[in-house]
């Protein structure tokens, strides 16, 4: 994930297509993303490095 304005511990887990899950404890939140881009990495990468730094927990700060 790339650097936003603090520091956020997150477990994370992915799997093939876009299947991935992010715990952040201190936010008191969890992210589950399903999606099926099988074997498409760089449009599920998106959902790491974009959707879930700028979109969702910058919606939460």
């Amino acid at each position: 994930m790339r650097p936003l304005r603090f520091a956020v511990i997150v477990t994370c887990a992915g799997g093939n297509g876009g299947q991935l899950l992010f715990v952040f404890p201190q936010l008191d939140m969890t992210v589950m993303i399903t999606a099926a881009n099988y074997g498409q990495y760089p449009v599920w990468q998106k959902f790491v490095n974009e959707l879930v730094p700028h979109y969702i927990i910058a919606a939460v700060q």
